[in-house]
């Protein structure tokens, strides 16, 4: 870690953005993390210790500090973080940002985002996250064992959303861009802290093979408007990337024809959606395909048998099917909220109809929505080897 930090500044100071005496006067902020507490702001930014990284070896020390300060607007505390440190802190190398869970359900997030988006040196390609039960804060005081929690937060998102699918990676842009999207909510990668919280914060988080605490970056959080409205977890989030072509790969299992089952890799995903309103009723046509591999087997099937495979397909289309339509309903019934972008659909393809139901979208349309989906799913390998080895070990 500590070569990775000191190879970052040795970049920094080679990309010309300073020079030595400029890098000596600043604090570079990984992760900023915003909560509210008794109806203020309260900023804590987690900067990098100059001394742990230098080429000589630290102390032996955290390699990273928490500032933190509060004040009635997002600017105003911000302002005072920098206040409170010996060097101007610089936002250009952001990883993540953390809202925490009471900021984002009751003053909603639109303040936050406005205010970085007009802050010319922070870059847009970092991630926003939103912590579920907990404060911003002590998602960041979180010791991780193989990088600390920024970096760690960065890259579990980057991973988790494209192999499983069971995250998402919304930047500072995209979520400003969603926020003024005509008929479509917005989401953003949800963050949990598992297990022992008070030892989480501690360095002994580091020293046992099993951490007491780790931090978990899987599903996403639900927004209404700039507001915090409910969760998704890893079935639904999956099913949310599918449906606004999101998804790279993921990982299924689907019914064997007598018992047992089969794991998937699914790794191409396209959804197709159209939308019209009739007799002033909205209505959504979807049509996935997907395709993929056969990844293991537990049962006992004959995969050079074309009939076999195509009951597969099937049997993973209706299931897929399925699902799909839970997570939908569930959007429909609990949270109320369109995040599929069913009524920016609607927009596009019949803007005189959208016109005449989008006062009533989110709060009563949208909950009656009828979706139509159509699956086409195809199994492309097998494997190097054609049938199951379990029905040569039961014989």
């Amino acid at each position: 870690m500590i070569k990775k930090m000191s190879l970052m500044i040795c970049l920094l100071l080679l990309s010309g953005c300073w020079d030595k005496s400029e890098l000596n006067e600043i604090a570079i902020a990984l992760a900023i993390g915003i909560d509210l507490i008794d109806d203020e702001y309260v900023v804590t930014a987690q900067v990098i210790v100059p001394s742990e990284l230098s080429q000589n070896g630290g102390t032996g020390n955290s390699q990273i500090t928490m500032l933190k300060a509060k004040d009635k607007s997002v600017l105003g505390a911000i302002n005072k973080v920098t206040e409170a440190s010996p060097r101007a802190i610089y936002p250009g190398h952001l990883q993540i940002l953390v809202f925490g869970e009471t900021l984002a359900r009751e003053k909603g997030i639109v303040e936050t985002v406005d205010s970085f988006t007009r802050n010319w040196e922070v870059r847009s390609d970092f991630f926003i996250a939103v912590a579920k039960d907990t404060n911003a804060e002590e998602i960041l005081k979180v010791q991780t064992p193989l990088e600390i929690a920024p970096i760690h937060m960065f890259y579990s998102i980057q991973q988790t959303a494209q192999n499983s699918g069971k995250s998402v990676r919304i930047s500072l842009i995209e979520i400003a861009q969603e926020l003024e999207k005509v008929g479509k909510q917005p989401v953003l990668a949800k963050v949990e802290l598992k297990g022992d919280t008070k030892k989480g914060a501690s360095k002994q988080n580091l020293e046992g093979i099993n951490p007491e605490a780790h931090l978990n970056m899987s599903g996403l959080s639900v927004f209404k408007k700039d507001k915090l409205v409910g969760w998704l977890e890893q079935e639904d989030t999956v099913n949310f990337n599918i449906i606004t072509n999101h998804l790279k790969s993921t990982v299924d299992t689907v019914s064997c024809p007598k018992e047992g089952n089969i794991e998937l890799r699914i790794n191409k995903a396209k959804s197709k959606l159209k939308g019209n309103v009739i007799n002033g009723q909205p209505k959504i046509d979807m049509n996935i395909k997907l395709s993929g591999n056969i990844n293991a087997i537990a049962c006992d099937i004959d995969l050079q048998d074309e009939n076999i495979i195509k009951e597969l397909e099937t049997n993973y289309e209706k299931q897929l099917k399925a699902s799909m339509l839970k997570t939908i309903k569930k959007l429909q019934d609990e949270h109320h909220s369109d995040i599929f972008g069913f009524g920016r659909t609607i927009y596009e393809n019949d803007p005189k109809g959208w016109n005449k139901i989008k006062d009533q979208w989110t709060e009563e349309l949208f909950a009656e929505l009828e979706v139509i989906i159509e699956v086409e799913a195809t199994i492309k390998n097998t494997g190097i080897t054609n049938n199951s080895l379990l029905g040569n070990v039961k014989d």
